[in-house]
């Protein structure tokens, strides 16, 4: 499998012309939303239906497990912290998942924001010890501003979401950089850290395209992602030692894991 991309590598670190490995997933995982890697070669995942977590053997693709916590919804982000994860709703509801022993719902928190907001993407800032919340939709909790998405932040501690926008994304600026008009397009679908340098990356399956912001929310790069080979690029992570995961819905097939390791 070959894949394009107008730039041959992103942050110097990810060759994203081939991936060094693809993960095919089970019809079960058609619509995988999000993802997060939990340890010893597992990701656990949520798929945009079912209140249900997925663990997945990275080598394999294999589902080892798959345990409901919650009621049907729209579930799309998903994040480890410590022995927990978390998953968010579109609707910004998020819920505390145990990950031992029974798999099952501990807590669940409303951030006041809502379906408008459509909120698609989840990961941990460990910094400010929060979840960051990546909105595809409107930006403000009342009104969207034209061009711009937002990433809320949800205080752990507290238990509650900030008021004002953790990371404001211009989609003009994201647009200087890939030359191409992206009002409208960069809609946020997930969203991660990297483990070495605590840049922030967010993919956006409208537009295909993804960004990364360093630690002080400036844009350092953005590029655009093939089409016909992301299909549907829905959720992004790292494992500890940096290697790269994307999520693709399987739009007219099997959905998928492409798997990029750092470049040496």
């Amino acid at each position: 499998m070959a894949i394009s991309c107008k730039q041959t590598l992103l942050n110097d670190k990810y060759n994203l012309q081939n991936p060094d490995q693809i993960i095919q997933l089970s019809k079960s995982l058609t619509e995988i939303s999000g993802l997060t890697y939990i340890g010893n070669g597992k990701i656990a995942a949520v798929q945009d239906e079912k209140g249900q977590l997925f663990i997945i053997d990275t080598k394999t693709g294999e589902v080892i497990s798959k345990d409901k916590f919650g009621k049907n919804g729209d579930y799309e982000g998903i994040a480890l912290v410590g022995n927990t994860v978390y998953s968010v709703e579109s609707t910004g509801t998020i819920h505390q998942i145990s990950l031992s022993g029974k798999v099952k719902e501990l807590e669940k928190y409303n951030t006041k924001l809502s379906g408008k907001n459509d909120v698609e993407g989840l990961c941990y800032h460990a910094p400010s010890n929060s979840l960051l919340l990546a909105c595809k939709g409107q930006s403000g909790k009342k009104k969207h501003k034209k061009g711009v998405r937002s990433v809320y932040a949800f205080d752990l501690k507290k238990s509650k979401l900030h008021k004002r926008p953790f990371l404001e994304i211009s989609e003009e600026e994201i647009g200087e950089k890939l030359g191409r008009n992206m009002i409208g397009k960069f809609q946020p679908s997930g969203i991660t850290i990297a483990p070495e340098d605590g840049k922030i990356y967010i993919i956006s399956s409208a537009g295909n395209a993804i960004a990364i912001y360093n630690e002080n929310k400036q844009l350092e790069q953005a590029l655009t992602l093939s089409k016909s080979d992301f299909a549907q690029p829905e959720g992004i992570c790292f494992d500890e030692n940096g290697t790269l995961y994307i999520s693709n819905e399987g739009r007219d097939g099997r959905a998928n894991i492409l798997v990029f390791k750092k470049n040496t």
